[in-house]
């Protein structure tokens, strides 16, 4: 070590992109974060914040925070949301 130098110099790093706090239940602001799969899963497109119904406590909402490429799989909660079956209902056009 060189005299004057830190001894230990943390790596740059790059910032977490922002999340987007869409505040969205349904319609298109909140379809519009996530990729319906080919296995009915959903993906996150970006970080996203949403609001849920609560399956634990019934009329409660909670928040979810979702990770970029985050999958949902209808059935499973995250949160006491389940995620995919509010995307299911909100996004998918009835045929």
């Amino acid at each position: 070590m060189l005299a004057g130098q830190p001894a230990f110099a943390a790596p740059r790093m790059s910032p977490a992109p922002p999340l987007t706090p869409t505040g969205a239940v349904s319609g298109a602001a909140l379809c519009k974060d996530f990729t319906h799969n080919p296995d009915q899963s959903w993906t996150a497109r970006h970080g996203v914040i949403i609001k849920g119904p609560n399956s634990t406590y019934p009329g409660r909402t909670t928040v979810v925070v979702v990770g970029p490429y985050q999958v949902f799989t209808q059935g499973v909660t995250f949160s006491d949301v389940d995620v995919a079956a509010l995307l299911d209902k909100d996004c998918l056009k009835q045929g």
